[in-house]
């Protein structure tokens, strides 16, 4: 036998479970896959499942484009609204969810969670959790929390989708303080969103 030709061999040994298949990739890691189930799929093929958590206070623009994006790269995507004990909400969470079940691509799943986004993802059966990155500044802060969930959970993989250029400027920070201020944030914001902001 040739010499690693054993060990590769494990690390491309697939093992059959209920939900899914689980690829071993080593002893640590695990990249899971479920059954697909959307309309027009087959029992028994794998899916992949994406994870993309936020606040969304308020969706925008640059939320829609990565949305969009990330549904190129699994068969199924779940948007996860996080909700936060120490944090005041612009929106409630029933009209951000509202708002991101009207502006998103149709068969993208909206849930609200708490806690960490990492578990959240587990729950929902997904095997990437998507994140955006606007900046250099956005990955400063990303890249200690993408490493924090990977010791977390091992099986989950952050994947990091760059803004484009078009949309890397919009934040929900910006939107808010630019309607609160009196001006105009439809060149950010769905139209939907913004018939949905409270007044100035």
């Amino acid at each position: 036998m040739p010499k690693g030709a054993g060990s590769s061999k494990a690390l491309r040994q697939a093992m059959s479970s209920e939900d899914g298949v689980t690829m071993k990739l080593s002893r640590q890691r695990t990249v899971r896959y479920g059954k697909r189930t959307a309309p027009g799929g087959y029992s028994g093929a794998m899916s992949r499942v994406g994870f993309f958590a936020g606040s969304f206070d308020p969706p925008t623009n640059g939320h829609v484009e990565l949305v969009r994006r990330a549904l190129c790269l699994v068969d199924r995507l779940v948007v996860g609204i996080g909700q936060h004990a120490h944090k005041q909400p612009w929106l409630t969470v029933e009209k951000r969810s509202e708002l991101l079940r009207v502006v998103l691509p149709e068969g993208v799943e909206v849930v609200v969670f708490t806690g960490l986004a990492v578990a959240a993802a587990r729950q929902a059966g997904a095997a990437l959790l998507l994140r955006g990155l606007r900046s250099a500044d956005d990955a400063a802060g990303e890249l200690p929390m993408a490493r924090a969930n990977d010791v977390l959970d091992g099986d989950i993989e952050t994947v990091f989708l760059a803004a484009s250029p078009d949309a890397a400027h919009i934040s929900s920070r910006l939107v808010r303080e630019v309607h609160q201020s009196g001006g105009d944030v439809s060149l950010f914001v769905p139209g939907p969103v913004v018939a949905a902001l409270p007044a100035p």
